[in-house]
Parts: structure tokens; C-alpha cells; sequence
């Protein structure tokens, strides 16, 4: 699997979405590179992002994938303390 993770970390972040939907091995193999730092290009993103990581019962341990959270400026500064404050639970 090691060839096609590497190519995974060169598609864009549609078609990564497009793969994770063919099966389960495809599906785990895409979410590693995705939720290690989660694209996070709007307020609306980190509030998916959360809910995500609110849910019980997933295919995949979201929460324990993710190993940076990268805001670009214009979400930084849209977001509010509370939500960070939330995002530090995990």
C-alpha cells in the first residue's frame, strides 16, 4: 500500500473524497492523509471538522488521525475562542 499512499498525497482534495468511497481498505488509506491536517479553509470547515469529531460509532478514529490543525488566515479570523475551546477536547 505504500505506492498508493504516496500517490494519494498528490490528489486533490475532491478526488481523495471521490476515493473514499470505493471500499473500506481505499477508504481507510485516504482518511489517514486527509484527517492528519484537515483542511480547514473556512469557519463552516472547522464546524464540520467538530461534528465529525463529535460522533460516536465511526469507520475511522477520526480524533486520533488528526496531527495538526492548520487555520489559513481568513478562518482564523472568523473563528471564535469557544470553538477552539471545543476543538481542544480531542
Amino acid at each position: 500500500m505504500e505506492v498508493f499512499e504516496c500517490i494519494l498525497k498528490y490528489l486533490s482534495l475532491k478526488d481523495s473524497l471521490k476515493l473514499m468511497r470505493v471500499c473500506q481498505v481505499w477508504s481507510c488509506s485516504v482518511s489517514e492523509i486527509i484527517y492528519q491536517s484537515p483542511p480547514l479553509l473556512n469557519e463552516n470547515s472547522f464546524s464540520k471538522l467538530i461534528s465529525l469529531l463529535l460522533l460516536e460509532n465511526t469507520i475511522h478514529p477520526y480524533p486520533l488521525l488528526i496531527k495538526e490543525l492548520v487555520f489559513d488566515a481568513i478562518s482564523a479570523n472568523e473563528l471564535l475562542m469557544g470553538d477552539l475551546q471545543v476543538s481542544d477536547k480531542f
